[in-house]
């Protein structure tokens, strides 16, 4: 089954803990190679086959961000102006939230299959005597004067779910294609994709985005012919006053199309079909940010075809328009000025790096070294290539213990990424603010290592993926249950299979909180492991197998009621209790308390319970069991948080050198 994107990408979008928990199985669609396509055109060809969405369209994506963030602000309608699938997408998720859907159509101009879907999902439906581009102003001017949601492509929380089509595609591929082609009809699929492939580079996942290229219908073709169409030829947005700011991207950046009088793709395209010359309308294409010649979308081993395309048309820069050449530099610290995996003009180049890390719990009870979860207690790491010595300040937790030299864990991390990415080790400044607990159970050296190797991959012009970065990080701590979360935030289930890391993401409920008891002493992870047996008996196996298949069942549909039983464990708490002897009447507090669940953090010493509004009075319990006991410790209260690793990248200019041709 499905669990859609706000659970799929949740760090990636707009949530928060307010944010409701929504889908009806959104993404996750089809990427299908076109066989006899590839062989025509001596290239890759792939098709994303967005019709597998709930309401057999794209805006599934968008639509359920939008109504999602709808919800969180207090609205109870939303409202749209279509022609077909903006209005069946609308009404399904609505209907899935419980509020009204209203959709305003042009009169005897919108698909009927995609009316029916509306009527059917309850929708409230009224007909305007006019184009969309008026039914567009109509629910404009209703959503400035009245509290409900306008969820046209105007809103950006559309754009934020669409883009996640992108992140797929890369995942697919294992990479960036070289081109992407897109049905254009107010644009807002460029802006989208183009915004997934950035992130998705920012992320480390890709080492540059692809080229985008647009296709309009010459009936209703404002785009490509840069002026308004006000009596278009078909049912599509007729303003380009109303598109998307991004209108035309390539890995050069984004950039605004050209007017009219400056470009000739007013012309008929001599590619179009013989179908479309009999009917008099021809197909236009308007390449967006290529270069004065083509490749085809994705090269087999050999160099790429160079060669006029037939039909296509190159939207060149305007002279007065702003152009981003900014770029990752392939090589941060040194002095080239062009990358030479891409031929691009570097106008930018890393300074300095910046990292916050989310703490982790591991094991959740039963689930031992294959589950872990992102808490919302951080550590923040930055790095900065310099030219002197090596410079490590450490404030925070464990300012006056953690050593800087060799055994330092951010350090042993950077210089791993340094040598996966065959890249030279500069001297470094680097700082460490740490919040996370040492030696508790809360994943600080999970933060650290993956703080140094995503740091050093944004250093480096993020040369490696999310999936290099994660099994390097299994690599430096021997098991992925604590660097899983910290890198990709939320649940993640995560097993070493036949020298495979497979893992998987679950968003976290937005409303459960952990209560925390962090003692005053540390378990290190070494001893706590050295208590447990070699072997254990086949009824504690099973005992464990059951719960934590229903622990995680019950937080992805939210069946809090299973958590009590889901958390307990006999596979490694019941050991540890010779090393931390109060672990049993800390439990038993948390729970009696109201507690949703509660286990040992990790290793331990941090015991740990899921709560939702009650968090504060189970930790407030947990302290007083311990004080009843002589144990000395700290009770806290923190976000469960789907976020994992997030990196900021300050750039500095380089001095820039003009480009050799125009786009």
């Amino acid at each position: 089954m499905k669990t859609g994107i706000l659970s799929g990408y949740g760090h990636y979008l707009p949530l928060t803990d307010c944010t409701p928990s929504l889908s009806l199985g959104e993404g996750d669609t089809p990427l299908v190679r076109a066989e006899k396509l590839s062989q025509e055109a001596n290239a890759e060809i792939w098709l994303k086959v967005e019709g597998g969405n709930p309401t057999g369209s794209f805006k599934d994506r968008g639509m359920v961000v939008a109504v999602a963030k709808a919800i969180e602000e207090g609205s109870r309608a939303v409202i749209c102006a279509s022609t077909g699938n903006t209005s069946a997408s609308a009404a399904a998720y609505a209907a899935k939230a419980g509020i009204q859907a209203i959709v305003i159509v042009p009169s005897g101009k919108i698909a009927l299959g995609k009316l029916a879907q509306a009527l059917i999902h309850g929708a409230q439906v009224v007909a305007v005597q006019g184009n969309f581009d008026q039914a567009l102003d109509i629910v404009r001017d209703l959503t400035s004067h009245h509290p409900v949601t306008l969820v046209n492509s105007l809103n950006p929380n559309r754009i934020e779910g669409q883009k996640t089509a992108a992140f797929e595609i890369c995942e697919a591929l294992d990479n960036a294609p070289d081109i992407l082609a897109l049905p254009v009809g107010n644009a807002g699929n460029i802006t989208a994709y183009w915004k997934g492939f950035r992130e998705w580079q920012a992320a480390g996942h890709i080492q540059h985005p692809p080229e985008l290229w647009g296709f309009q219908a010459a009936g209703a073709a404002p785009i490509v012919h840069g002026a308004p169409i006000e009596k278009p030829q078909t049912i599509a947005t007729g303003h380009p006053h109303r598109q998307s700011r991004k209108l035309a991207a390539s890995r050069r950046g984004a950039r605004r199309i050209r007017r009219a009088h400056r470009s000739r793709d007013g012309r008929r395209d001599p590619g179009g079909t013989a179908l479309s010359r009999r009917e008099g309308r021809y197909l236009l294409r308007a390449r967006l940010g290529g270069p004065s010649s083509w490749r085809a979308q994705a090269c087999t081993g050999r160099a790429c075809a160079r060669k006029s395309a037939p039909g296509v048309r190159s939207d060149r820069e305007r002279p007065q328009g702003p152009t981003d050449r900014s770029g990752p530099s392939c090589h941060p610290t040194g002095s080239g000025s062009r990358c030479e995996r891409s031929g691009e003009v570097v106008g930018m180049v890393v300074s300095k790096v910046v990292v916050r890390v989310p703490a982790t719990t591991a094991n959740l009870g039963p689930g031992f070294d294959c589950l872990g979860m992102a808490l919302g207690l951080h550590n923040t790491v930055s790095v900065q290539a310099t030219h002197g010595r090596l410079d490590v300040r450490i404030e925070g937790e464990g300012a006056e213990d953690l050593r800087w030299g060799e055994e330092n864990r951010v350090l042993r991390a950077i210089r791993l990424a340094f040598e996966e990415a065959d890249r030279r080790l500069p001297s470094l400044a680097l700082e460490q603010k740490n919040n996370i607990p040492l030696g508790r159970g809360l994943g600080s050296s999970a933060a650290a290592t993956v703080a140094g190797l995503v740091a050093a991959n944004a250093l480096c012009g993020s040369p490696l993926s999310a999936d290099q970065i994660l099994m390097l990080a299994t690599q430096l701590e021997g098991h992925p249950d604590n660097v899983a979360p910290a890198l990709l935030g939320g649940l993640v289930i995560a097993v070493q299979h036949e020298g495979q890391l497979l893992y998987n993401k679950i968003a976290v409920p937005v409303d459960l909180k952990a209560a925390l008891f962090v003692p005053d002493f540390s378990m290190p992870t070494a001893d706590a492991r050295r208590v447990l047996p070699t072997e254990i008996p086949r009824s504690d196996a099973v005992y464990n197998l059951g719960r934590v298949a229903l622990l995680v069942a019950a937080l992805i549909e939210g069946h809090y009621e299973f958590l009590d039983a889901a958390t307990h464990d006999r596979l490694h708490q019941p050991y540890r209790e010779v090393i931390f002897p109060a672990m049993p009447t800390l439990l038993s507090a948390a729970r009696e308390a109201g507690a949703l669940g509660a286990f040992l953090s990790g290793a331990g010493s941090t015991v740990l319970a899921l709560c939702r509004e009650n968090a504060e009075k189970v930790a407030e319990a947990m302290a007083d069991a311990a004080q009843k006991l002589s144990l000395t410790g700290q009770a806290l209260v923190v976000p469960v948080t789907s976020k994992g690793a997030e990196t900021t990248v300050i750039q500095r200019p380089r001095r820039r050198r003009e480009p050799q041709d125009h786009w």
